[in-house]
């Protein structure tokens, strides 16, 4: 087995980073962007906090920025990424 064929989405999104840092990653309707180096920088902010590999990162949103946020990040961290339903109470998703 090669490089290409066990590439994974942190990979994919590592290597995206570093060619278009500077450029959209993110499009709002709106009309508000992010870039990839800002989406980097929440990355290494998180990291900073101590979210590590392995972690659960619960999210419990709309589909939104910070959904899409929040997936990204746990991918490049290694997190596990726990989308819930919004519609559901505290007890529910406890």
């Amino acid at each position: 087995m090669n490089a290409a064929q066990v590439l994974n989405l942190e990979r994919v999104l590592t290597h995206t980073t570093r060619l278009f840092l500077d450029r959209s990653a993110l499009i709002q309707e709106g009309g508000r962007t992010w870039t990839w180096r800002e989406m980097e920088l929440r990355v290494a902010a998180l990291r900073k906090l101590g979210l590590r590999k392995g972690d659960r990162i619960l999210v419990q949103s709309r589909d939104n920025v910070q959904m899409f946020e929040s997936c990204w990040i746990a991918f490049r961290l290694g997190c596990v990424w726990v989308p819930t339903n919004f519609r559901l109470t505290p007890s529910e998703v406890a």
